[in-house]
């Protein structure tokens, strides 16, 4: 069974929410910033003071740019950050993760184009991510298990390219995982979760999502020559299907 944390009470709820808003700000920040073509550490700073400003605390505020983002996820691997700027045409991607408020961790992600005039193949492979992240988000509610929304993950992967390229710079393998005072499970797992075994119960593939409990969903997806897009959102599980409260634009031109 997963461990009491993950069903919060209607207090922590709320104090979710508040996380959430505080997160939405500050990835606002973020990829305004990297938009407009300020440097990383720019960006950072205008994220990362929203949450600061709010009484809050983050773990780390990362990003990366330009072609070099199809390989690596961060382009500084201690910080997260560089002080490099992207250039008009780059792709983009922001993150802000860990306490956010309270001690409560979220961690949603976004990815956009430096100038906000991308080509096809960049609205591609953005609003490929993000289908993937609205369809698993659709489909979870409860009763339904971590499997069964990666199995639809998969198919929904599949439809935009997840399998036709390397999927260079993502560092995990999965579409999800739940949220107390740090990362939890249940996760849902990206590559072939219909077959998947969880021999140390770490997983809980088959253990079902609940009323009250706090989650993201996340997809990472590389078109080669083009960038690797990414996207998660936060959101909470209620009695009919999910409260997202990580509201920043999926798309921004």
């Amino acid at each position: 069974m997963i461990d009491a944390q993950n069903i919060k009470s209607a207090r922590e709820l709320e104090t979710y929410r508040t996380a959430g808003d505080i997160a939405t700000r500050s990835l606002n920040a973020i990829m305004e910033a990297l938009i407009a073509g300020e440097t990383e550490a720019e960006a950072a700073a205008r994220g990362g003071a929203v949450v600061l400003r709010a009484g809050g605390g983050f773990q780390r505020v990362s990003m990366h740019h330009g072609p070099p983002s199809e390989f690596t996820m961060w382009s500084n691997p201690m910080y997260g950050f560089s002080t490099t700027a992207p250039k008009p045409g780059d792709m983009v991607r922001g993150w802000v993760y860990g306490p956010l408020f309270q001690g409560y961790w979220l961690d949603p992600g976004r990815s956009a184009v430096c100038g906000n005039k991308p080509t096809q193949a960049q609205k591609d492979v953005i609003e490929g991510v993000n289908s993937i992240v609205t369809t698993i988000m659709a489909a979870i509610r409860p009763g339904v298990t971590p499997r069964q929304a990666s199995v639809i993950g998969e198919a929904a992967a599949r439809l935009v390219g997840y399998f036709d390229y390397p999927q260079r710079a993502s560092m995990w393998g999965i579409f999800g995982h739940g949220l107390g005072s740090y990362f939890k499970p249940p996760l849902m797992l990206s590559t072939d979760p219909a077959n998947a075994v969880d021999p140390k119960g770490y997983f809980h593939l088959d253990d079902p999502y609940r009323s009250g409990m706090v989650a993201t969903v996340e997809a990472f997806l590389t078109h080669t020559h083009v960038g690797t897009a990414t996207c998660e959102q936060c959101f909470i599980v209620t009695d009919d299907g999910t409260e997202l409260i990580t509201n920043t634009p999926l798309v921004w031109w």
